[in-house]
């Protein structure tokens, strides 16, 4: 569990250096349509492959033969690989056809790579983590993309005489799909796959649809007002808010990163039906993101206008408010510590669903009416739909499990509380 948050924040220190390089080096035009190409990638390469690692992650710990382990494998692998290659044929007609612009054939083509290499990415990393190498799974998961990012785009825009979006993403994709590769060679190579049958294909599709929707969504609602900006206003605009989104998703990287390793871990306490246990898992995660949340909130308050200008350039310090209000749902979310895990780790996932298949929508339409207020406003409207969401969950874990996830102090503290009391 401890290098699953090293690699987080090993993963997230190599990205907010690449933002850094690439904000000083590009252009605000051509690192805005960076940041907006993210913005439509990150929040939905979950979804290649239909969500079968998903069902993987879900089914693995139950499985003690090695047989069904490599079934299970290699119906996962076939699925994933092969609609990557149906997007990549189907896309890169599309793209050959359709009348578009060079700007913005650069700008899909781009985007349809990169959604490849991480969606295969995500699924290698589903398959080590679910088949027992949670350090494999962690790696491919967060570090492993920012590493080859770091080896490739890095050295093109700092010695290219004028690097260019188009250049930028050559190297991203290239780099990114030589990692992807490499994570689904050491699946092969960690657990055999096995010839995959059709019931247990069918299986992993009905249930990681739902699984993998419910995580796009939830990524979707996180890069939603960087996507919206990039597109109603201007790329510069869409740079400044997805450069505050990263700073802030940094400081919850702890939940993060646990967040991906933890779900075993509610599968056997849940086949338990140890609720307790559920409680204290969530509950001791929450207190650390939350207090990590509070701290960043004070920090930039009083001093991210001048650590934004120093680090990323005066250009960007209209960064700094916006992540003083992110960093306000980022609290919000680490309270409610990983609820949505529970629920779709416990059969719930139709639940986490509809939840957000309500909220983005609604907040997509609020984000693209107040546009035109300003990229402020938009801030703002991210904390609420993070306080509607996460406060949604934490009423459904309830109703259903009769619990209530928050955050729990640590043992030895419980304890002084107590001593303190009796005295």
């Amino acid at each position: 569990m401890v290098l699953t948050v090293v690699f987080r924040y090993g993963g997230i220190a190599l990205q907010f250096l690449i933002l850094l390089i690439l904000a000083r080096h590009l252009n605000p035009d051509d690192y805005g349509r960076y940041m907006l190409v993210l913005s439509a990638v990150l929040p939905t390469y979950f979804l290649l492959g239909f969500g079968v690692s998903e069902t993987f992650v879900r089914d693995a710990p139950k499985l003690a033969d090695s047989a069904q382990l490599g079934v299970l494998v290699g119906a996962t692998l076939a699925v994933a690989v092969g609609t990557a290659i149906g997007i990549a044929l189907v896309g890169g007609l599309l793209v050959w056809l359709l009348p578009l612009g060079t700007v913005t054939t650069g700008i899909v083509a781009f985007g349809l790579a990169f959604f490849i290499a991480n969606g295969l990415m995500f699924n290698g990393a589903q398959l080590l983590l679910g088949a027992g190498s949670q350090t494999l799974g962690a790696f491919f998961f967060y570090p492993a993309v920012n590493l080859s990012l770091t080896l490739s785009v890095v050295p093109y825009v700092v010695f290219a005489t004028a690097p260019t979006f188009e250049g930028v993403a050559v190297a991203t994709s290239s780099a990114s799909l030589v990692i992807a590769v490499l994570a689904l060679v050491l699946v092969a190579c960690h657990v055999r796959p096995r010839w995959p049958r059709l019931p247990v294909v069918w299986h992993l599709i009905r249930v990681g649809v739902r699984l993998s929707t419910a995580r796009a969504l939830y990524s979707a609602g996180i890069w939603l007002p960087t996507f919206v900006a990039g597109v109603v206003l201007a790329p510069t605009q869409a740079g400044y808010l997805g450069t505050a989104s990263r700073l802030a998703v940094a400081v919850g990287a702890v939940m993060a990163a646990v967040r991906f390793a933890i779900r075993p871990s509610i599968v056997r306490a849940f086949e338990r039906q140890d609720r307790y246990a559920i409680k204290v898992i969530c509950g001791r995660l929450a207190t650390v993101t939350l207090s990590f949340a509070c701290l960043a909130l004070v920090v930039s308050g009083l001093a991210g206008h001048r650590v934004i200008s120093m680090t990323f350039g005066t250009s960007f310090a209209s960064v700094a408010p916006l992540l003083t209000i992110l960093l306000v749902a980022v609290a919000i979310e680490a309270y409610a510590g990983p609820v949505d895990e529970v629920l779709k780790m416990t059969g719930q996932e139709n639940r986490v669903l509809a939840i957000f298949g309500i909220a983005v929508p609604i907040a997509a339409v609020v984000l693209w009416g107040t546009a035109h207020s300003g990229v402020v406003a938009m801030a703002w409207v991210q904390v609420a739909y993070t306080l509607l969401v996460f406060g949604a969950m934490l009423v459904v874990v309830r109703r259903q499990w009769g619990i209530w996830l928050h955050p729990i102090l640590p043992d030895f503290l419980t304890s002084l509380v107590r001593q303190r009391q009796a005295s």
